[in-house]
């Protein structure tokens, strides 16, 4: 229902700091949104790196419901908003902070939603 960039800016999208403090990695992001959704009423939280390709279109309902991470690609989930508090104060306590760990944590899904590829450089283009 609504588009967020987390850690970052893009003009005529909203924008919401990572939480509880900046530097902390994808899970400073999707904590940031998690509060953000709850605080606006949502339900939950779609996220997806920004240099991963190949999303399908059905995502959300793959994934669905969550906790749920792509297999392969824990960078995409699909986020219950009220997790937000409990990822803040696994942050904010200096917890893990790999997405791995969050995805134990809080026993995630590990769901096949097909190729997806995630591109840190030229080289992962081709």
């Amino acid at each position: 229902e609504d588009i967020v960039i987390c850690g970052g800016e893009w003009p005529g999208q909203t924008s919401v700091a990572d939480m509880p403090a900046p530097g902390l990695g994808p899970l400073g992001g999707l904590c940031g949104a998690l509060l953000h959704a709850a605080q606006h009423g949502h339900d939950a939280v779609l996220c997806a790196p920004c240099d991963t390709l190949g999303l399908p279109p059905d995502l959300a309902a793959r994934l669905g419901p969550g906790p749920a991470v792509a297999l392969g690609q824990r960078g995409v989930g699909l986020w219950p908003a009220s997790l937000g508090t409990a990822l803040l104060a696994r942050l904010a306590s200096g917890g893990g902070r790999s997405i791995r760990s969050w995805v134990g944590a809080c026993e995630a899904r590990e769901i096949d939603c097909g190729v997806m590829r995630n591109i840190n450089d030229p080289g992962d283009i081709s």
